[in-house]
């Protein structure tokens, strides 16, 4: 026998095709990126430390000057791999615009989003810095990394 069930409960949905957010190091949504440097010489290099109890990572500073042939800064977030392409992944450090390098699906991890851009030479010794990710129009949170 069939019956009919009446919703428990109903809500508008908005579907997009992005939705960035960006991840950090204390798991928060706030402060330092879960991210690293990556030059020729030294691939990775995390962008944050942390201390033993949980929330307390804080900001590596990365030295950008002895960086020969650039940096690389990979951030990781979700939500934005639907992009319309890498003009509309703008990505700004300190105000700064960084070239987008890729913005895409991360391949190792299924659902996981990786951005990768070119680090401008002037950021060197500008301290901690606001990284703000804007996908078609839309901003994600805004994440910190540290030059000196």
């Amino acid at each position: 026998m069939l019956r009919d069930f009446a919703p428990a409960a109903s809500a508008p949905l908005t579907i997009a095709a992005v939705a960035p957010a960006l991840f950090t190091a204390n798991a928060d949504g706030r402060g330092v990126a879960a991210a690293y440097f990556s030059t020729a010489s030294n691939p990775t290099v995390f962008a944050f430390t942390c201390g033993a109890a949980g929330g307390t990572c804080f900001a590596a500073p990365f030295d950008l000057s002895t960086a020969l042939g650039g940096a690389v800064l990979v951030l990781y977030g979700t939500g934005l791999k639907n992009n319309g392409g890498l003009n509309s992944v703008v990505v700004t450090l300190g105000g700064v615009r960084a070239q987008t390098l890729y913005a895409g699906p991360q391949n190792q991890y299924p659902g996981l989003d990786q951005i990768n851009v070119q680090l401008p030479p002037g950021l060197a010794g500008r301290g901690e810095l606001d990284v703000i990710v804007t996908v078609n129009g839309v901003r994600a949170n805004t994440v910190r990394v540290a030059f000196r």
